[in-house]
């Protein structure tokens, strides 16, 4: 711990099994009084891996962002997430944020110019739009923690389902 009581810390996680790997360069400040931590949050993994796929075949994306904690909130600032696809970087950026206190509350805003959520899906959203985003959010939606929840995305452009869609707001 240094003069200004501030302990500084790594953390580092990998998933044999989700091929995720995650890591904190981080502080934690007032560990006596009312605890918070902050740091940088870096994050790799899949988009989603289909059965068969493997990590060779898959889409990943690179998420960054800021991280702020205490007993109550956790918040991501300043986030971007990008995807490599076919040879194309798209990025997504915005901010999230979770609460506990009275139950789980979960919240993102997140916006893009441009992405191109076939090639990021690796061709499996080219059926219909409906059945796009059922693949994309896979079973998040009926697995979830329970709480409630408050997702924006605003895509400028975006290709879903075989279509260039222009102006899409999607509120979960």
């Amino acid at each position: 711990m240094d003069a200004n009581g501030q302990l500084r810390f790594k953390l580092s996680s990998r998933s044999a099994a989700t091929k995720t790997h995650h890591k904190i360069d981080g502080q934690i400040q007032d560990l006596a009084t009312a605890p918070r931590v902050s740091g940088k949050l870096e994050a790799r993994g899949p988009v989603r891996l289909g059965k068969g796929e493997t990590e060779d075949t898959a889409t990943f994306y690179d998420m960054n962002a800021q991280l702020n904690l205490n007993t109550s909130v956790a918040e991501l600032s300043d986030m971007s997430v990008s995807f490599d696809s076919a040879g194309r970087p798209q990025l997504l950026v915005g901010a999230a944020r979770a609460t506990w206190d009275g139950g789980l509350k979960l919240s993102s805003k997140l916006s893009s110019q441009w992405l191109d959520l076939d090639a990021i899906s690796a061709g499996k959203t080219r059926k219909s739009p409906i059945e796009a985003l059922a693949f994309l959010t896979g079973d998040a939606i009926a697995t979830g923690p329970q709480g409630s929840s408050n997702l924006q995305i605003e895509l400028e452009q975006a290709s879903l389902g075989g279509e260039v869609d222009s102006g899409l707001n999607v509120r979960l």
